[in-house]
């Protein structure tokens, strides 16, 4: 587990902008890890972040082994991955001409500010979330570039969703992180269930008031049995369905409502819907709602803000909702 504590905040907001150059043929890749695909997928993006903002070329590594995962239909998950988030398009990788020049130097996650940086060199890093989650806001620059890399490549088809009104996807982290008797052994990654659905009692009150009809997505791992009330809030549950379907649905959500998860966290980093975030290691970008459950007003006010301000462009209001007062 990745946490930014006080030491390495404080030696992060230390480093300042903008950079001298870096030598030449200076390159970052991803250290071979073999977690979930959020996880793993979420680690290239903060090595791109990482290298776009201190003048560093970023050298592709693509998925070796997903964890969870299993072939489909005879093809390697690694390599459906692969192909459908295309990182490595348009950028240095093994395969370049480069690669057999290269020395490979390993560099620990928690002190990639303090590697003096060389020529000629190939360094391995995890994640770079130090630096990321010291300044999430430059997410907001990199992500069209991930969602142009995400798009080059046919996707499942959104059938859970319509077109004429607005979809909302929920996503409930269960499967991995509770123990065979259901008792919770990473409570860091986990959200109860009745404090999800305030929050999405919250954003159908929302939604209500602004005359806005509504489609609700809950996508888990859990037991649907622990999901009837949110089935009477007018959810449709999605239990363990195909990975890649349920990513695909979280990126296109009109309003995703966040897991503490790195699957959610990459959704919602490719998604230009809005995100409601539930506090977690990873730091928010500052056009996320986060959501304190024992303020629950504050978001209710920033997601009608929200979709106030995308009404007239994504979802046109009634007439006589056009006039609606925000808190």
């Amino acid at each position: 587990m990745y946490s930014l504590n006080a030491e390495t905040y404080l030696r992060a907001v230390t480093w300042k902008t903008p950079h001298s150059p870096a030598p030449k043929n200076c390159f970052i890749t991803p250290a071979r890890c073999y977690d979930g695909i959020g996880a793993q997928v979420h680690r290239r993006f903060s090595l791109m972040l990482f290298a776009r903002h201190r003048n560093l070329t970023y050298f592709h590594s693509p998925f070796r082994r997903i964890e969870h995962e299993r072939p489909e239909n005879g093809i390697d998950p690694a390599e459906a991955w692969e192909n459908f988030f295309n990182l490595g398009s348009g950028e240095y990788s093994y395969e370049s001409a480069e690669a057999s020049r290269l020395r490979s130097v390993s560099v620990d996650s928690l002190h990639i500010d303090r590697v003096k940086w060389k020529g000629n060199v190939l360094y391995e890093i995890k994640h770079c979330h130090l630096f990321g989650d010291s300044f999430p806001h430059l997410y907001e620059h990199l992500s069209p570039v991930l969602q142009a890399k995400y798009n080059l490549t046919p996707k499942p088809p959104l059938a859970f969703f319509s077109s004429s009104k607005i979809n909302v996807a929920i996503h409930i982290r269960r499967g991995d992180i509770l123990a065979a008797d259901g008792s919770v052994y990473q409570p860091e990654r986990y959200t109860a269930t009745p404090a999800v659905l305030a929050t999405l009692k919250c954003v159908i009150e929302v939604l209500d008031r602004l005359g806005l009809d509504r489609t609700i997505h809950l996508f888990s791992d859990g037991d649907p049995g622990g999901f009837d009330d949110a089935a009477e809030l007018g959810a449709t549950l999605h239990i363990k369905e195909r990975t890649f379907q349920t990513f695909h649905h979280l990126v296109s959500a009109d309003i995703l409502i966040m897991a503490k998860s790195a699957f959610s966290y990459t959704a919602a980093l490719l998604s230009n819907g809005i995100k409601l975030y539930d506090k977690f290691w990873h730091k928010p970008l500052p056009s996320w709602v986060l959501v304190d459950h024992q303020d629950l007003d504050t978001a209710r006010s920033k997601v009608l803000r929200q979709i106030a301000q995308l009404k007239d462009s994504r979802w046109p209001l009634r007439a006589e909702d056009k006039s609606v007062t925000l808190c």
